[in-house]
């Protein structure tokens, strides 16, 4: 069985087609939404990392085509 590895040069791919189907406004790299959702000092679990990017889905049927879409490209994703 192969293992699944994130590849990063897909990670541009995947964020143009999530901003295609989702709307400019549903996918944020901006480093203020990457810090206001990638850390918490409340949490005693924060990552080492940011995420690169923050998505903001409106329905069930969004969050189905971004985690194709993370699927697709190789991009992992975390719910917070």
């Amino acid at each position: 069985m192969r293992a699944w590895i994130f590849e990063a040069e897909f990670f541009p791919q995947a964020i143009n087609k999530l901003r295609y189907l989702l709307g400019e406004n549903a996918i944020s790299t901006n480093n203020e939404d990457l810090l206001m959702h990638g850390y918490s000092e409340w949490s005693s679990i924060n990552i080492d990392q940011l995420p690169n990017a923050v998505a903001y889905p409106k329905s069930t049927e969004e969050v189905s085509q971004i985690a194709k879409i993370c699927h697709k490209y190789r991009v992992p994703m975390s719910m917070s």
